[in-house]
């Protein structure tokens, strides 16, 4: 006779850190500052290590190399003298000693993976405790579910890391993404040309709303810039459409891209060219990355759950909502 498995009443274990790795990463870069770039920008940031002395380096680190001056010994103490952290992190014989420990510069992808690595493991060990607390805590099983999703979602992206900036770097920022423009259009185009030419077109992390009387045809504009930027630009598009259904969707592109009056479509006794035109229209619209959610009940924590899937499998460039007044709180008393 078995009998059941008792409990692991044990002391749950101490989220996973390497300080040792940590430490090998930072003198790493110390020792040679182009290291940095290579695998500390936009992958490590300063809460991701274990240490506060570790962190108050690193983003030393980061506050030098934003402002294009050369990553080392002199430049970073001087850097946490400035701002009154040297004697905090260990004085300068704590940055002689982070260079003097490491093993060899040539192993800093392995220590920055290392630390990649624990940072990940105790970002994901703050969500699922965050996700037993709604497990718990929430009656609406649903939203709990989808804030759960959320959770997961940001456990690994890498937005995570962005921190606050001064002006001076986000101006620095802003002439690199210039520079890499150059004469290209970062807008995705609407279609319409007096439009593009007053906005440069839908910008990225802009938040756009169409507001006018009922009737005025609010829908019909953002469908239309849908058609132009999925079709004809092949960018990705998700609508989230909480008054129209899937089919009323689908029948309003292929009307915009027939040029055919919608009435007619839903009257019938449609001439055969017209059906050749709505056949043609069928075709480009399949081949167009539009994605669409039909719902009547959607919580903004829905809408960003299924975006940031939609981003995570093929990447996501526009968002349309239709229309955010229906949109609901994830609990009863929440305010939208």
């Amino acid at each position: 006779m078995t009998s059941a498995p008792e409990l692991d009443r044990r002391a749950p274990k101490p989220p996973p850190e390497k300080p040792e790795a940590e430490a090998s990463l930072l003198g790493a870069m110390l020792i040679d500052g182009t290291l940095y770039n290579q695998v500390g920008r936009e992958r490590i940031a300063p809460a991701d290590l274990s240490r506060e002395q570790h962190r108050l380096v690193l983003a030393a680190i980061a506050r030098v190399a934003e402002r294009s001056e050369p990553v080392g010994f002199a430049s970073v103490q001087a850097e946490l003298a400035v701002r009154d952290e040297l004697d905090a992190v260990g004085g300068a014989q704590f940055l002689v000693g982070l260079m003097q420990n490491v093993p060899t510069v040539a192993h800093a992808e392995s220590y920055g993976a290392i630390v990649e690595r624990t940072a990940l493991l105790r970002r994901l060990i703050g969500s699922a405790n965050e996700i037993a607390r709604l497990a718990l805590t929430r009656e609406d099983a649903s939203s709990a579910v989808a804030d759960a999703q959320e959770l997961l979602f940001s456990v690994s992206e890498s937005t995570l890391h962005r921190d606050i900036v001064s002006l001076e770097v986000a101006l620095h920022r802003y002439a690199e993404q210039v520079d890499a423009r150059g004469d290209l259009r970062l807008g995705i185009p609407t279609g319409f040309e007096s439009l593009d030419k007053k906005t440069g077109g839908l910008q990225p992390s802009d938040l756009i709303l169409i507001a006018g009387r009922p009737g005025l045809g609010k829908t019909s504009l953002a469908l239309n810039v849908v058609a132009n930027a999925a079709v004809d630009q092949r960018k990705t598009c998700a609508v989230f459409s909480m008054e129209m259904s899937e089919m009323q969707v689908v029948q309003r592109l292929i009307s915009m891209l027939a040029e055919i009056d919608g009435n007619r479509m839903r009257r019938g006794r449609l001439s055969q060219q017209e059906f050749v035109a709505i056949s043609a229209a069928s075709g480009r619209l399949q081949q167009a990355p539009i994605f669409v959610e039909e719902s009547s009940r959607l919580t903004v924590t829905d809408i960003l759950a299924k975006s940031r899937r939609l981003q995570a499998e093929r990447g996501l460039d526009l968002v349309v909502i239709d229309y955010l007044q229906l949109i609901e709180g994830a609990e009863e008393d929440e305010n939208r």
